[in-house]
């Protein structure tokens, strides 16, 4: 079974005058093996989604099930869903805490009861798989550069392995290297068949990496569907907060007018269909 949220409400500050609805009846699944990005402006519910994945949030109405567990109060099944949905915070100092590397990736693995034996490989695996060198294994990861320091948060999670990957915001802050980067890490982990939850503002992003979209605008899901579809849709019409990516909408006007034959948000395609159609 996938990681399925089903008809999802959230309203924060119940009875109070500060009251607001921040998610109104979500419904998206996504599988091992894909990446969903979610979208959307800042305020429309992205954050507080990711919350409910791995039940740091509990759903109010509604459902979250991960694989055939339905999120609920029961202590086990709090255990099992966050075993299985590990989370990489938008900012990686809120979850790196111990003094250096090695204790700092080898924490999850520990909690869930990996032997002691199996720690290191663990540790090196991990770190191997987000490019980190293991000569930083001494290291305090809080003085590491803000690029390393979103590494190792992701090697924390990665130790853990984890059916499924929700991070918030990887991409805030990285230079065009850090989004190559970023990208072989999470291509990486759909290859090994790790569903991944990608929570952006990041359009241009979503559309390059994602077998499928969820566009979300004050808390309610405009769209849902595959990247190919969402293209589609964004073109046709327009979604609070969202930029068109300057490729994606050339080649829409040149789709109009006959030039191309399909949508497209990477350059070299676009090039390579109007080399082809002289």
């Amino acid at each position: 079974m996938p990681l399925k949220v089903k008809d999802l409400y959230c309203t924060y500050n119940i009875g109070l005058p500060t009251e607001f609805e921040a998610l109104h009846g979500i419904s998206f699944e996504v599988e091992r093996g894909e990446i969903l990005s979610v979208v959307g402006r800042t305020g429309s519910g992205k954050s507080t989604l990711a919350q409910h994945l791995n039940a740091l949030l509990l759903p109010q109405k509604g459902e979250v099930w991960v694989d055939d567990l339905r999120v609920t109060q029961d202590k086990a099944v709090l255990r099992s869903v966050r075993r299985s949905v590990g989370c990489v915070f938008q900012y990686p100092e809120q979850q790196i805490f111990a003094d250096t590397l090695r204790e700092e990736v080898a924490f999850g693995p520990r909690n869930w009861g990996v032997p002691a034996e199996e720690l290191q490989a663990r540790v090196e695996e991990s770190l191997a798989a987000v490019g980190l060198d293991l000569s930083l294994l001494g290291a305090n990861p809080l003085a590491l550069s803000g690029g390393q320091k979103r590494r190792v948060a992701i090697a924390s999670v990665i130790a853990s392995r984890p059916s499924y990957i929700v991070l918030d915001e990887p991409s805030a802050g990285l230079d065009a290297s850090g989004l190559d980067e970023l990208t072989e890490i999470l291509a990486a982990r759909k290859k090994a068949g790790v569903g991944i939850v990608h929570i952006t503002h990041d359009l241009d992003l979503a559309l390059e990496i994602s077998d499928k979209l969820l566009i979300l605008d004050e808390g309610e899901a405009k769209f849902f569907g595959t990247a190919a579809e969402a293209a589609e849709q964004l073109c046709e019409q327009s979604f609070s907060g969202l930029e068109l990516p300057p490729v994606l909408n050339l080649s829409y006007e040149l789709r109009k007018l006959g030039r191309v034959d399909k949508l497209t948000n990477d350059p070299l395609v676009l090039a390579s269909m109007l080399g082809g159609a002289r």
